[in-house]
């Protein structure tokens, strides 16, 4: 809520949101920001991204790491991930801003 009253004081008139997560909030963000800022919802195409990138590194021999930060719903965030194939056991680890 900070973060959304400090953009509508700027008069910001549009705000990219980046991040594959942001459609679930995307409703609450809109409500905070009120009807002169236009969302630009960019969570599908990066998530259709690494879906198309995502086979390449699950057939190498030795898979890159995955670190999985999370600034609030840790534990929403884990039980999501024993729903991955193959990330059930990543941890997720909190991160403060």
């Amino acid at each position: 809520e900070p973060c959304c009253h400090a953009v509508r004081a700027a008069a910001v008139d549009m705000v990219v949101l980046g991040c594959t997560h942001y459609p679930f909030v995307n409703a609450q963000i809109a409500d905070l920001l009120g009807p002169g800022a236009t969302l630009i919802d960019t969570g599908s195409a990066v998530a259709e991204r690494v879906s198309t990138l995502w086979p390449q590194y699950a057939e190498l021999a030795e898979p890159p790491a995955m670190q999985v930060l999370s600034t609030g719903a840790t534990r929403t965030m884990q039980q999501l991930l024993l729903q991955c194939p193959g990330l059930e056991g990543t941890a997720v680890e909190p991160l403060t801003l």
